[in-house]
């Protein structure tokens, strides 16, 4: 019976560990509001950082995924972006009748406009590297309005920040639910700093 209650104790250890880390590398990726710019990251430990300035944010969020991130902006009071970053896109309405062509950023971008029910959703395509494409939708309730949420893109900028080096140290366990997951981690692997020996 002993044993059991370990195990069950250890699998529900486990579990919440994992979803703490889960959401923290789900804040690492969600837009945070510096000055007049939005930064995020595109995927967790990444040091490319990009930036927007964009006037009437009221909510910004972030999806992580097994090999993409969406990243989402509400506007007030009536228009939301999101910008995909992955490999594998969803198709576009290739039948839009309105094409048209924004900066997204510094690169020239073909939009294609969709007239819905209740509402306009523009979409674009632009390659990211060697394997990854940006995905960005607009949707307002008019198509001056697209075009405005659009027109901020052009304020798109990508940085590489230099990389620094980090030492683990002691203070994370202060943070009870996260010092127990980083003894269960430490339990797997050996510590990647050799200073820190078992015998200390």
């Amino acid at each position: 019976m002993k044993h059991l209650l370990v195990s069950v104790l250890s699998v529900w250890l486990l579990a919440g560990c994992a979803q703490l880390e889960d959401h923290r590398r789900e804040r690492e990726v969600t837009p945070q509001r510096v000055g007049g710019d939005y930064i995020f990251k595109t995927w967790p430990g990444s040091t490319t950082i990009y930036a927007l300035t964009l006037q009437g944010v009221n909510d910004a969020s972030a999806t992580l995924g097994p090999d993409f991130t969406v990243h989402y902006f509400t506007f007030v009071p009536d228009a939301s972006l999101a910008l995909y970053n992955g490999g594998h896109p969803r198709s576009g309405d290739e039948n839009a009748a309105n094409r048209f062509r924004a900066l997204f950023g510094s690169k020239r971008t073909e939009w294609r406009l969709t007239r819905r029910e209740t509402d306009f959703r523009a979409e674009a395509y632009i390659p990211d590297g060697d394997h990854s494409v940006w995905h960005v939708i607009v949707i307002a309730p008019t198509e001056q309005r697209v075009r405005e949420v659009i027109g901020q893109l052009r304020t798109f900028s990508q940085h590489d920040k230099p990389t620094t080096k980090t030492t683990a140290n002691k203070t994370d366990a202060g943070n009870g639910s996260n010092g127990i997951c980083r003894v269960i981690d430490a339990s797997r692997s050996p510590s990647p700093d050799p200073r820190r020996s078992t015998s200390t």
